[in-house]
Formats: structure tokens, sequence, C-alpha cells
């Protein structure tokens, strides 16, 4: 081994600066002892590192390569793992080899007389035994150059003549270079000697240079895994509290997260599919989103090629609904008129046609007819005729309500679908060519909206006062609406007889009270009635006397177009959406609602889950970071026995994972338990009326994603702190002064 040149000079250009080797060269033996000695300070441990490669020269260079100079250390403070046993001290060793033979364990031992000793902790032993324990280390290890550091500087006398004469007998097949300041302990043990003086070579003594090195396996050593998670277990355990703070709170996170992502990623289709399976899946009634105001849809008509697309793709049907006002259906021969909200176009009503000139209509209007009427069943009312915008339909079949099973709900389903009726497109461009008969009135300068019945039924109102109309502009009034609009009480009414009344009249389905199409008429009082079915009751000649005023308005024109779905399913609710159109039933402004609340919520999640992972990744910083300190001297004890500091990362992995995994596997858990809760809370609050949140896989699999940036983040930053500092640096501790 050629040695050119080698100076190394600490603290380089600053006031402190320390020459510890002055541009020194020499020769080493093959084989053999070689001892470096020299009074302290002489430069002879700053040699034995830089040849060793543990440390770097500031100038000079060395042959062999670094590879070829790989060898064992034997240190002056014997530099061994002082939380494990002796035992798992050189079984490590083994792992690094790849060997699964204990036996070589108890030979390396049984050299140096410590094979009683292997269950013992290190922290039990004497300085010799520690000593004689590093020596069987490098035994086990096996390179072809023993470089040892003051190894018998801490043993009584007897320890450092066995120590010596171990390390004499290692010499016959390998290089041993000691550094040693007892000269006389190795006078008549040494190959050759060098001596040291204030950073330069005084004397160089050779006595022989036969002997022939056996050169061993120089390849570097990978950690195995379960020596790594040793690492990991026994630093952990020195520092339980800030262990279990951290994973405390690294469960909070995720599973918040989890909770989170789950409420965002939830799909609001499939939940709103099944908020309508709940409810026993009732029609469904789509529309176009005109805009979403405040979480809201406003919605407006489907074009109608639109339409006729929609419903061969979904087989739907086409309906109308007044977009302002509403329409009346009328019963013939019966004060009773009912406000349809909803107009089906079909050809067919369960599997039957739907003749032209014909009408489905449920029963709740046909129990409002048999009420105001004399029929008693509704076979009676099959096949009787009523009135639509002034024209006849034949009832041809009755449609039974449907009950559902959440009876909670079902006023509110009966509202909403009670009053619509089926008919064939034929019929409903028929009946919207027809001038509506159907008009609304205000008194004059009123705000109230006043129910008007406009027939020849008027001769047959059992009055209480006055007489019945015989001609157009008399009228009969309702005691009811007399005392709220006209009179204060009772014993005024008969002073309204023969009263004249002025009315505005306008088209019922532009019932705004600023529109413009209206007709002011004044009237006199000839009757009061009991009966309050209606406000106000017109001679049927008053129609002819408006003909012509509302000849231009066309039913169709007030309303929207939809289509009607009565089959369907996740897919069909999921495919409607991503066209733009937005249900309209009995439940949507509550789905509506549920889901602006819900986002509401999440957006709050995502702030706690922020935090959260924020102090948790602190604290993941600062367990690293304790441990990387706190094993620093591991880390230097791992780099002499050549393991790389990529190798070494695999501890900081552990670290990592022995709080993020089992965090992650709780969190997962926990997270389902916190969105069943979640659920309960929505329904028990009646923002929802099921358990709206699914747990998500894509919530699990992000949260799985955010820990690997965790933990790829962290050891980066580890890595980078590792990197700056060499071997030398770790033993000798120039740590601290390298983080300043």
């Amino acid at each position: 081994m050629n040695i050119n040149n080698i100076s190394k000079v600490f603290f380089e250009n600053e006031p402190k600066e320390i020459k510890a080797l002055k541009n020194i060269s020499f020769e080493i033996i093959n084989s053999g002892l070689v001892l470096i000695s020299g009074e302290s300070g002489s430069g002879k441990t700053t040699l034995l590192n830089i040849i060793a490669g543990i440390d770097s020269p500031t100038n000079g260079e060395i042959y062999p390569e670094l590879n070829d100079r790989k060898g064992s250390f034997i240190f002056q403070d014997f530099q061994l793992f002082d939380d494990f046993s002796v035992y798992e001290n050189m079984e490590i060793i083994l792992g690094l080899k790849n060997i699964n033979d204990s036996d070589l364990v108890y030979e390396a031992l049984k050299k140096v007389n410590m094979e009683k000793f292997s269950e013992s902790k290190i922290n039990q032993l004497s300085g010799g035994q520690k000593q004689r324990v590093a020596i069987a280390r490098a035994i086990l290890l096996d390179f072809s150059i023993l470089y040892c550091d003051e190894p018998t500087a801490n043993l009584d006398k007897e320890n450092k003549r066995a120590v010596a004469k171990i390390l004499k007998k290692l010499s016959e097949d390998r290089l041993v270079l000691i550094v040693s300041h007892e000269e006389n302990l190795w006078e008549d043990l040494y190959d050759q000697k060098l001596i040291l003086e204030d950073g330069n070579i005084i004397s160089n003594d050779i006595k022989s240079n036969n002997l022939v090195r056996v050169e061993k396996n120089n390849e570097e050593f990978k950690l195995k895994s379960s020596d790594a998670f040793k690492f990991s277990k026994k630093s952990i355990k020195k520092q339980k509290s800030k262990y279990i703070t951290t994973l405390v709170l690294f469960i909070l996170t995720l599973s918040t997260l989890i909770l989170s992502m789950s409420i965002s990623f939830n799909s609001n289709d499939i939940s709103t599919y099944r908020t309508f399976a709940s409810v026993d899946k009732p029609n469904l009634y789509y529309l176009e989103v005109d805009r979403v105001v405040e979480g809201m849809h406003e919605l407006r008509s489907i074009p109608l090629n639109k339409t006729e697309s929609y419903n061969k793709k979904y087989k739907s049907k086409m309906f109308y609904k007044p977009s302002r006002g509403y329409i009346d259906l009328g019963f013939e021969d019966i004060t009773y008129n009912e406000i349809l909200t909803t107009i089906i176009i079909s050809d067919t009503y369960n599997g039957n046609i739907i003749e032209n000139n014909s009408v489905v209509i449920n029963d709740y209007i046909a129990d409002k007819i048999i009420e105001n009427s004399n029929y008693i069943s509704y076979d009676e009312i099959l096949g009787k005729e009523v009135i639509l915008n002034n024209h006849k339909l034949n009832v041809e079949y009755i449609e039974q309500s449907k009950k559902i099973p959440n009876q909670e709900y079902q006023y509110e389903y009966d509202l909403f679908h009670r009053k619509q009726i089926y008919m064939n497109l034929s019929t409903f461009e028929l009946i919207d060519n027809v001038n509506s008969k159907f008009f609304t009135a205000n008194i004059l300068k009123g705000e109230k909206e006043t129910s008007i019945y406009i027939g020849k039924k008027t001769l047959e109102i059992d009055l209480n006062l006055g007489s019945t109309t015989n001609k157009n502009n008399e009228i009969i009034i309702s005691e009811k609406y007399a005392l709220e609009n006209l009179v204060s009480d009772s014993s005024e009414l008969a002073g309204l007889i023969g009263r004249e009344i002025t009315f505005e009249f306008f088209n019922k389905s532009y019932r705004q009270k600023n529109f413009d199409d209206y007709e002011k008429t004044k009237f006199v009082i000839t009757g009061i009635t009991r009966t309050s079915n209606y406000d106000v009751y017109f001679d049927s000649s008053v129609f002819d006397s408006f003909k012509n005023r509302f000849d231009n308005r066309k039913m169709i024109n007030n309303f929207m177009r939809g289509i009607f779905i009565e089959e369907y399913d996740k897919n069909t609710i999921s495919k409607l959406s991503k066209e733009g159109l937005y249900h309209n039933t009995f439940i949507s402004t509550r789905i509506e609602s549920t889901i602006s609340s819900i986002k509401i919520i999440s957006y709050i999640m995502y702030v706690v889950s922020g935090l959260f992972l924020i102090i948790s990744l602190f604290l993941l910083l600062n367990v690293i970071s304790t441990n990387m300190y706190g094993r620093k001297k591991e880390i230097g004890i791992l780099q002499t026995i050549h393991v790389s500091l990529k190798q070494i990362f695999k501890i900081f992995i552990y670290d990592l994972a022995i709080i993020i995994v089992p965090a992650f596997l709780i969190a997962v858990i926990i997270s389902s338990i916190e969105i069943h809760f979640f659920n309960l809370f929505l329904i028990k609050e009646s923002i929802s009326l099921i358990f709206w949140i699914n747990y998500n896989l894509l919530a699990v699999i992000c949260v799985v994603t955010i820990c690997i940036l965790i933990s790829l983040l962290i050891i980066l930053k580890t890595s980078n702190k590792l990197k700056r500092f060499t071997t030398v640096d770790v033993l000798y501790n120039r740590w601290k002064e390298k983080c300043l």
C-alpha cells in the first residue's frame, strides 16, 4: 500500500487551522501487524482514518483504491450496539453477509473466549469483554485488512496482553494496522512500525515483508430488513410517549382525510338514486338545468328535438308542466275544478292504448269528483267527460296512487303526483289549439286572487240571500268571500245585494298581477251562498264576452317541456345528469339541500384535515430527526462495517412504517365508523333521508398516496442530512459541529 504526499488540515483557512498531517509518504507492508505510534496529537488516528477511508485527505493519494482497502474496525471505545446482546451484534454480520449459520458466531466468540456471554447485553460487559466482542465481530467480517484505533487503551494489563496476542494471531493472514501510544506492548509483535510527530513520520521500521496477505471478499454488504426493523423497534421503545402521540394524531389525520375524501368523492348521482329507492322509486320528471344558484337548480324546458332523442335513449315519455300559472281540469255538470300540475304525453297507460280525446286521471281526482257529485264508484266515472281548456275528454282509466314504504313522505309524494293526467300527443295538440275557457279574477286593485266558476249551474246554487243570475253582468258570491273582502260582519251581507263591483279578468295561465292581458268589468251582486267551493259564480255567457280577447294565447306557450321516466337505475340517473338534466320530484329540493349542506361540511373537514396533517408531519419529522441524531453511533458503526447509507435508510423507512402503517390500518377502521355516524347525523338533523355517504375506495387510495409522499419527503430530508456527515464525523463527535 503506497501513501503519497498525504496532508490533512482541519478548519482550513480559519484562525484555528490545524495541520494534522504534513505531506507524508511511505509504503505499508503487504500483510502482518503494522504499528502506528506517537504522542497524543501527533496525527496517528487521522492517518489511520484516511487509510481506512472513513476520512478524506486534504491533499495526496493512496494506492490501491479505497474499494481495495476495505477492512474491519476495532476502536478504543469498542463501537458496539449497546442495545443489542452479544449474539445480536454478531448476528447482524451474518445478515450482512447473507449467511444463515449461527455456528460461525460461536466460533468467532470462542476465539476470543466470549462464547459464554453470547446472550449478555453489551452494557453488562467489562471493557475487556467488549473489546473481545469487537474483535470477534472483526473476525466474523473476515476482511483482508483490520484497522485498530487504540484497541487496548481502556483495558487492564492482563486484557491488554490478551488482546495483543489475538491481533497478532489475526495478522498471520491479513494486514492489521494498529494505532497505539503503547509501543512497549507491541514491541515484540509488530512487523512494521511508524512513529509520527507533529504530523510527520520520524521513523519507519520494517521487520518483515515476506508475509502473503490472503485476499478476502470486499463486496458491499446489504442490511437485512429484519435487522433494520430491530433498530427501529429499539428506537421507538426509547421514546414511547412521543411515538404514541404521533401515532394517535396521525390516525386522526388519516381517518379525517378518508372521511373528507369519501364525502368529496361520493357520487351524488348514486346517492340520489338510493334516495329515490328509499321512497320506492317514484316516477321522475326531468328538465334542463338553466343555472345553479346557491346550490339550487333553476330549470327550463327541454327542446323538442332533444326530448324525442331522450325518449328513445331512456324509454321516457314527454310531459308538460305549467311554467307560470296553472291549468284547470273541470268536470261536467258538477261544481268542481282541479288545478293540474303535469300533463304526461303517452300513447299507452299500463300497456293499454290511450285513445284520442281521452284522458287518464288518478284516484285523487276521481275521489274529488265523487265527493262533489252523486257518483259512488270509479266505474261510474269511467267514460264520463272532463273539461280541459274548454275541450271535453273522456275518462278512459283511473290511476291508482302509489303507497311508498316511507310513510313520513307519503303526503308529499301524493301532493306532487295526484294532480297529473295522461293523454296522447294528438289529444294534447287538440286541446292546445282550443281557446281557454278558464280565467281568474281580482277585485279591482286587490291583491288576492279570486277563484271563480263559469257555468250553467249558477241557477242551482243554494242561496241564503238574493236570487240566481239571469244576465251576463250578474254574479253570485260566497258568504266567506264577502266577509273576507267586502264587509266586516254578517249583518252587513244583505246590503251587498244589488251592489256593483268591478273585477279585472286575465288568462289563468298568466296569473301574474302585472300582466297586461286583462279586462276590467263591472258586475251586480244578485245573490250570496254559503257554498264555498268558489268565491264568485258567473253565468256561462261571461265566457263568450271575453272569447275574442284571449284568442291569441296558446296553452303550450306557458308550459315547460320535460321527460317522464318510470323505469330507471343508478346508471340512468348518472347519464341524465351528464346530459345536463335535473330531476324535478317531490324530494328534489331535499336532495339539493343535502348536496349543498354536505359540500359545506366537506370544506370544513378538509380544513381540519389540513391542520392535522401539518401537525402530524411536524411530529413525524421530529421523531425521525430524533432517531437519526440519537443513533449517530449506530450509523457510524454500520458504515465502518461497510453498510452504505442507502442500506442504512432502511432503518428510517421502518421508523416511518412503524408509525404510518398501523396509523393507516387503524384509520381505515375508524373512518368507516366515522362515516357511519356521520350518516346518522345527517339523518338525525334531517339533512338527508338515507345513508348518503359511502365508504370510498378512491379516498383510501388517495390517503395511501399521501402516506407514500410523506414518507418520501421525510426520507429525502433525512438522507440529505445523513449525506453531510462522513463516518469519522459520526464516530468522533463532529456530528454537532456539522449541524450548527
